[in-house]
């Protein structure tokens, strides 16, 4: 099982600080792009990569969007993003040069790429979406969220607007070009999609499902600036992880059933809670039980 940069087990629920905080971190230049699977599964990447390739083929309009002003900023990031994969990973990014600069990168690494542009609104910039590759999405599309602020794209996310939308637009107003910030978001889904633009609404889990259908999806995000257009990179890795992955971690699994005690209403609505709740309780008290019984 792949450890955390502590050596601990990945448990991406268990995070200090408030819930709504970003949770950023520094990353070095070498670990921006192709990064591992969080999982540490075997052929992972290249199941990734095989998806993509072939999303893009068959729903290319769904999942690759770029509005004309982005184009400045896709060449400035071709050639960023190249010179990163031929140093730090050996690999030669596509010279199809009937392909948009930003699909061309996007089609050579499993991140997802986005392109925020800063929109000048009154008294502050407001990040808005102007181009992406987005073939792994969460419950949401790129059409829906193209051109608007970030505040927008994240509007299902419960308390986001008030408690740190305001925060992430100053926070990416005032980063400095070349060096990156990185974090990770969680969420639960049912089944191991990687192209879920929908929630899956209506399936209900009975217990001896829960450990084998039910998938903790983590995200290894990233943002960078762009030195010349000023525009924000934002990069989403995507890993898929049973909750039998953590079938012998009782604390694990213990404190991922005390968050989801702590979901407000709006956030059990939103993390789509209630068709699985009360099978995944029982699953855990199961398993606590069955790791009592053998200490004694």
């Amino acid at each position: 099982m792949r450890k955390d940069e502590d050596g601990s087990l990945i448990t991406p629920w268990v995070t200090p600080g408030r819930p709504m905080q970003m949770g950023l971190r520094s990353c070095f230049e070498s670990d921006w792009l192709f990064a591992d699977d969080a999982f540490n599964k075997p052929g992972d990447t290249l199941r990734q990569m095989t998806l993509k390739s072939n999303l893009c083929q068959s729903r290319h309009d769904e999942i690759f969007i770029a509005r004309p002003e982005a184009l400045e900023a896709s060449n400035e990031l071709f050639e960023i993003a190249s010179r990163n994969l031929n140093h730090y990973h050996d690999r030669q990014v596509s010279q199809q040069p009937s392909l948009h600069p930003l699909e061309r990168i996007g089609r050579a690494v499993p991140e997802d790429i986005l392109l925020l542009a800063p929109i000048r609104d009154k008294h502050r910039y407001r990040w808005t979406l102007k181009a992406g590759l987005l073939a792994f999405p969460a419950h949401w599309s790129l059409a829906e969220k193209m051109d608007k602020p970030l505040s927008a794209i994240h509007d299902p996310v419960p308390h986001l607007d008030e408690e740190l939308s305001p925060y992430i637009d100053r926070f990416f107003t005032n980063m400095v070009p070349h060096l990156i910030s990185k974090r990770y978001n969680w969420t639960l889904q049912i089944d191991d999609l990687l192209f879920a633009p929908h929630r899956s609404e209506d399936i209900t889990l009975n217990r001896d499902e829960v450990e084998t259908r039910l998938f903790v999806r983590v995200e290894r995000q990233t943002l960078r600036k762009l030195p010349e257009s000023g525009w924000i990179v934002f990069t989403i890795r995507t890993s898929l992880a049973p909750l039998s992955f953590w079938r012998d971690e009782i604390e694990a699994l213990q404190a991922l059933q005390e968050q989801i005690d702590g979901f407000s209403d709006d956030m059990r609505d939103y993390r789509n809670v209630k068709s699985y709740e009360a099978s995944l309780r029982h699953c855990i008290a199961a398993r606590v039980k069955a790791h009592e019984a053998e200490d004694r």
